[in-house]
């Protein structure tokens, strides 16, 4: 059964995304209000040059539960994605590109897999078909409190850079095989 108190944090790093925010939101509350629990959306504009900071924040004053950070400048997906973490007050936290390659959909499913198989991270990933991969850091199956975000963020990056697994609670877009 799934923990319903569990607050999430969807994190959306964005960078010149102004035609897919209004869809991607849609989907992002659609999918999230049906889980029955409280929940956030981070957007980081990572100094977006089009009309995304605008829309960004028609959103966020539309609603209380979208959270928006600017960078002044472009500093790159990494930096938007640590802000995001800096900023997220989720139990869950789950990071989304924000160009619609990542369906919100398979959000539930991401969080129920974690739960079900008691472990810390998930990937959805495809490969002619939807496939999650199921990773535990620690053995321990439960999560570090907000204040050791950053460490944890850091230990995954280390552990994708020292193996071939991947290991990133992120949904990740299908890549067509040639």
């Amino acid at each position: 059964m799934t923990d319903t108190t569990e607050t999430l944090s969807i994190v959306v790093p964005v960078y010149d995304e102004e035609q897919n925010l209004a869809p991607l939101t849609g989907k992002l509350l659609d999918t999230l209000q049906d889980l029955g629990r409280d929940f956030e959306i981070v957007f980081i504009n990572d100094g977006s040059a089009d009309g995304s900071a605008d829309i960004l924040d028609e959103l966020a004053a539309g609603d209380a539960r979208i959270r928006v950070v600017h960078f002044k400048r472009n500093f790159g997906q990494t930096s938007a994605m640590m802000a995001g973490l800096d900023f997220a007050s989720g139990d869950i936290i789950i990071p989304i590109d924000a160009d619609l390659q990542n369906d919100p959909a398979d959000i539930p499913l991401l969080i129920e897999t974690m739960r079900s198989a008691n472990v810390d991270f998930v990937q959805e990933h495809f490969v002619g078909a939807l496939h999650l991969e199921i990773i535990r850091l620690d053995g321990a199956g439960h999560f570090l409190p907000w204040n050791e975000k950053r460490a944890l963020w850091d230990a995954v990056q280390r552990a994708i850079r020292a193996s071939d697994a991947s290991v990133f609670a992120q949904l990740e877009p299908e890549i067509p095989e040639d």
